[in-house]
């Protein structure tokens, strides 16, 4: 008989591509949404929250040093951030599918305890 040849063995391929292609998809998805923010238009309202959002903050050099624009500027983002509002309702469906809770009026429960005791025959008051 003869003796089959062996196969030849092909490397490893280590970590360092999967930790590049990582960084890079990282990099890049910080960039999208870099540049989306740098040119999306500011909203003024949410009609979702029925509230008035934060506006950019005006620049200074002394809000800078007592870090007061730093605080806004990041209140300014949290409310302005890219695709805020469809983030916002897929939270809400998130919510609504994990947990009894409905996120909306239908959940409340209003209950008249009447003249009712608690399971440990305390009164409920």
């Amino acid at each position: 008989m003869a003796k089959k040849p062996a196969a030849k063995k092909r490397p490893v391929v280590t970590g360092k591509y999967a930790a590049l292609a990582i960084c890079l998809v990282f990099v890049l998805f910080l960039s999208f949404f870099f540049l989306v923010s740098l040119f999306d238009r500011t909203e003024e309202v949410s009609q979702k929250e029925n509230r008035s959002l934060k506006q950019r903050p005006k620049f200074s050099m002394k809000a800078v040093f007592d870090g007061s624009y730093h605080t806004e500027y990041d209140e300014y983002y949290t409310d302005q951030f890219p695709f805020r509002d469809k983030l916002l309702d897929l939270n809400t469906h998130i919510q609504d599918l994990f947990s009894q809770k409905s996120s909306g009026d239908d959940g409340m429960v209003i209950y008249d305890k009447g003249d009712k005791d608690d399971f440990a025959g305390q009164s409920i008051d």
